[in-house]
């Protein structure tokens, strides 16, 4: 597992957890991704739950979105998005991509991230 954390524009701290060969059921089979809210800086002064739209890709060399999704943390995202701290596992996808489908150059995997406040 991979673990990145960072800010967004308002402040908040969210954690994405990368999990490059297996997650639960899809052992070797998929990668996933999962966010979530983490502790931060800035939780007193922000609002709470986050409602946002995340958006994310994994990119090819060219700079091209080759497997999209995206959720808002509106409805049906658990405690994810609470104010932190929680023992909530994160909301993404266990099945972002396929692994053997991997677009990885260089030994490198390239994510794209977008969060839009609703």
């Amino acid at each position: 597992m991979l673990t990145r954390c960072f800010y967004t524009l308002k402040g908040h701290k969210l954690k994405v957890n990368f999990y490059p060969n297996d997650y639960k059921d899809l052992v070797n089979s998929h990668a996933a991704i999962y966010f979530q809210s983490d502790e931060g800086s800035f939780d007193d002064t922000l609002k709470w739950p986050m409602k946002i739209l995340i958006e994310y890709s994994a990119v090819d060399e060219n700079g091209l979105a080759v497997y999209s999704n995206s959720f808002d943390t509106c409805y049906g995202v658990g405690n994810s998005f609470q104010r932190p701290p929680h023992l909530d596992d994160g909301w993404g996808s266990n099945d972002f991509f396929p692994v053997n489908y991997a677009p990885i150059q260089h030994n490198t995997l390239i994510l794209a991230i977008k969060i839009t406040y609703l």
